[in-house]
């Protein structure tokens, strides 16, 4: 229900790219997972000091999803940007989307 109440008031619609909507699997790890990206980039726009980032993802984000796989991939260049150590996670699911990302974040 919150996932749709966030989805609703970000008014989120379809885009071109034809991102292939899922739900979270584990809705706690993807909340986990955006409070490290919100973490993450406002260490990054010096608006937090690093060590107050929880930057570590969350071990239970499966990655199974294009969403998860993107947040994944960000994640590891935010961290890259602020000099932390990258993560060690399974491979992110290889779509043509997740791929372009993958080359638009080196």
């Amino acid at each position: 229900q919150l996932h749709e109440q966030i989805r609703t008031f970000m008014e989120w619609s379809a885009a071109k790219a034809e991102l292939t909507y899922t739900p979270p699997l584990d809705p706690r790890a993807w909340l986990d997972q955006l409070d490290a990206a919100l973490g993450l980039f406002l260490a990054e726009k010096k608006l937090l000091p690093v060590g107050l980032t929880s930057a570590a993802a969350p071990a239970a984000l499966s990655l199974a999803t294009e969403t998860e796989s993107l947040a994944f991939l960000t994640h590891q260049a935010r961290l890259a940007r602020l000099g932390l150590p990258a993560l060690t996670a399974v491979a992110p699911v290889s779509t043509p989307l997740v791929e372009e990302a993958r080359l638009a974040l080196r």
